[in-house]
């Protein structure tokens, strides 16, 4: 254990990340997040401690009370497929804009409430349009369309959005 530590600050003191998943980082009620490779990049960048972002994620509430900062985990096409491979029926969400230009593409999270932060909504709106029937939730659905996938699901759209890729 003793090595364990000693090696993990060793590779902090290299900039190596102890935790390399990527994540989103904003300042509190802002509209913009910003994306980071590693949380030891969110530290970085808003001049924290890396143990700070860690527990802002992890909805610690010390953390919570003492930050400025909102953060989540961010879910790349890469690392969903890899979640749903390694866990046989869990679940991902999807979740985007209803309109037109970029603001339509569909955005992956792990969790409900991490898709309802990105766009602003609670955690329950996003269940509601997910799973209420059509004539429910017609406000919320003018707005945003989002869907929970499986792993056939995942794979089968992705697929399609690397077929429709330009080459």
């Amino acid at each position: 254990a003793a090595d364990a530590a000693a090696e993990r600050r060793r590779r902090e003191r290299a900039g190596v990340a102890a935790d390399s998943r990527p994540c989103e980082v904003c300042w509190k009620g802002a509209a913009s997040w910003q994306r980071f490779a590693t949380q030891t990049a969110a530290a970085s960048y808003f001049r924290v401690p890396h143990d700070h972002i860690a527990g802002v994620l992890r909805k610690d509430a010390s953390y919570l009370r003492r930050t400025k900062l909102e953060a989540r985990n961010f879910l790349g096409v890469a690392s969903a497929m890899e979640l749903l491979e390694a866990k046989p029926g869990c679940s991902a969400y999807e979740m985007r804009r209803v309109g037109g230009g970029d603001a339509t593409t569909w955005r992956s999270f792990l969790s409900l409430a991490d898709a309802g932060r990105a766009f602003g909504i609670a955690r329950d709106s996003v269940t509601q349009i997910i799973d209420a029937p059509q004539s429910q939730a017609l406000a919320l659905r003018e707005r945003f369309e989002a869907r929970r996938l499986t792993r056939p699901q995942f794979v089968s759209s992705a697929l399609d959005a690397a077929r429709a890729a330009p080459v």
